[in-house]
């Protein structure tokens, strides 16, 4: 029986789990390891556009240009070579969703908006990010790798961004300390 104010026993004899953790010869718990899931490499974009044309607008508007670019993009991306028909049906929703962006919303609409599209988006992996937690594209090492070089070169960058910006700034400091004849006035 579970004691006051838990929902579980902690001996465990009386636990029930699907994840137990293993023990080691000397009795130490050994963490159960995670199933790796295998990597979807997604080949590069056939040239075979696919899935169904955008339909109707279930309003009977006209698609807005930018929804109809969104679209296509979606047709011809390499996640389409994996897609089912309700694959296609969420990203129709998804349609409607950007339509109603690109028309313009209040704040508050844009928010719930952007927040439905980024997630439709996500299960597709529309964005690096995606594409890593889903274990889609390139060989994610290398793709880590790249994001790494990256990074250290916009930190080497900013870097000599900010010595280029404190050399000019004493420059033009020194420039002020300067008296009307030309000689500096600390000397």
């Amino acid at each position: 029986m579970a004691g006051p104010g838990r929902g579980y026993s902690k001996l465990p004899s009386e636990r029930v789990r699907r994840n137990k953790d293993g023990y080691d010869e000397n009795g130490f718990v050994v963490p159960r390891e995670k199933k790796t899931q295998d990597k979807l490499e997604l080949p590069e974009w056939d040239g075979v556009v696919r899935g169904p044309e955008l339909s109707a607008h279930p309003q009977g508007d006209a698609w807005h240009p930018q929804t109809i670019k969104w679209w296509e993009t979606w047709r011809k991306s390499p996640q389409a070579m994996y897609c089912i028909d309700t694959d296609w049906e969420s990203l129709f929703m998804g349609a409607i969703v950007y339509g109603r962006i690109m028309r313009g919303v209040s704040n508050t609409a844009l928010a719930a908006l952007t927040g439905e599209l980024r997630k439709r988006e996500g299960m597709f992996g529309a964005a690096l990010e995606d594409r890593l937690r889903l274990g889609m594209g390139e060989t994610t090492e290398t793709i880590k790798e790249d994001i790494g070089i990256e990074v250290e070169v916009q930190k080497t960058v900013s870097y000599f961004d900010m010595v280029n910006q404190r050399v000019a700034e004493a420059q033009e400091n020194k420039g002020k300390d300067r008296d009307a004849t030309g000689r500096d006035s600390t000397t």
